[in-house]
């Protein structure tokens, strides 16, 4: 049997709830077209967003900033950082650290914390039936890719594809599902039952023996250039193929019950719940979450207008670019950005082998927010 405060649980769901990097991606890429003319590539990478709150309102009082969707709510937390060196044969090999995390909620889990955090009241009973699922990991490893080229006069062709292998230092997989209800009495309860794979418990107060993954993974990308109609095709795919085996991953299959109560200074009730169950390890094989990424760019006579369209996990992000060359200096590139899936707008500029970028969907209450920088030298 384990206690944990009610405090404890709430920030896990938040923080997982709330946990952009743009290159010709939203999300964090690794693109094995990569250019192989300098001698090293650095790339750094972050997007964070979420439907349901804002950042700086997520461990507060829920207030403002609360706009969760009906159906399913998810969150992405996710960022990449690359660094390798290249040679003239179009090889790349390099070392990388690749993090995501995925979650799914229901709109009811949010209108139940939504509830507790202003202390709603109701003339009746008011029942929640609430879900919530997660998947992560934290990735670290070696790369290696390859880049081919075929050219005429009138189109271009280009295909890359990396193969890597990794160590995995953290995971997460997992489900909760729930039956909670808030009281007329300014009470509430709640039954929960949770199957969760993880290397760092985050859900309540438990440290298991030290575990490792191991796995491996590939990349490709295609691109497609028409000269005669001055127009470019790229598609990419990460984490294809991707698996990793890890032995002796804690496993917990647990109920957790509202118990030992105790009133506020303001009346409402508190718990300090109790979690029962199973706890034990086993080994496993879990399939990495690839990431997929399409756009058409269109060059006209002053600027560029590139659609895409990304995706995982169900997460479907089209965006517009539109680019301006010579804005400032000589050969440099400004980019504006606009994302549809959480209402983000951004701005990237690249010169020469140097280029940074960073999206949000709002200046103050943002619920997106993202930055990337690349060098190549």
């Amino acid at each position: 049997m384990v206690n944990l405060n009610l405090l404890y649980f709430k920030r896990f769901i938040l923080f997982t709830l709330i946990l952009s990097p743009l290159f010709g991606e939203i999300l964090p890429f690794f693109n094995p077209l990569l250019d192989t003319n300098s001698n090293m590539y650095v790339k750094l990478q972050v997007f964070n967003a979420n439907d349901a709150i804002s950042f700086d309102e997520f461990d507060k009082d829920w207030q403002r900033g609360y706009n969760p969707k009906n159906g399913s709510n998810k969150a992405i937390e996710s960022r990449r950082y690359d660094i390798g060196i290249t040679n003239k044969y179009n090889y790349y090999i390099g070392f990388f650290f690749n993090h995501y995390s995925i979650l799914t909620a229901n709109r009811e889990l949010l209108d139940f914390i939504h509830d507790i955090k202003t202390k709603q009241k109701y003339s009746k009973i008011k029942e929640y039936n609430a879900n919530l699922e997660i998947d992560g990991v934290s990735q670290q490893g070696l790369m290696l890719s390859k880049k081919f080229e075929f050219d005429n006069k009138d189109y271009s062709f280009k295909f890359g594809i990396s193969s890597y292998i990794f160590y995995a230092n953290d995971g997460q997989k997992g489900s909760l599902d729930a039956k909670a209800q808030i009281e007329i009495n300014q009470d509430y309860n709640v039954n929960a039952s949770s199957n969760y794979y993880y290397k760092n418990n985050k859900l309540y107060d438990y440290h298991p023996n030290v575990s490792d993954g191991f796995g491996y993974g590939f990349n490709f990308a295609l691109q497609y250039t028409s000269k005669k109609y001055d127009f470019t095709i790229t598609t990419i795919g990460n984490n294809l193929f991707s698996n990793f085996y890890w032995n002796s991953i804690a496993f917990s299959q647990v109920n957790v019950e509202t118990k030992n109560k105790f009133i506020d200074k303001d009346g409402y009730a508190k718990y300090n719940p109790t979690f029962f169950g199973l706890e034990t390890y086993k080994s496993i094989l879990i399939k990495t979450l690839p990431y997929y990424h399409l756009d058409i760019k269109k060059r006209f006579k002053y600027i560029n207008i590139s659609i895409g369209l990304e995706n995982v996990e169900q997460i479907y992000i089209p965006y517009i670019e539109i680019q301006k060359s010579n804005v400032f200096k000589n050969k440099d590139k400004l980019t504006l950005i606009y994302e549809n899936r959480f209402k983000s707008f951004g701005i990237k500029y690249k010169l020469n082998n140097f280029a940074f970028s960073i999206i949000a969907n709002n200046l103050n209450q943002y619920s997106s927010l993202g930055m990337g920088i690349e060098y190549n030298f």
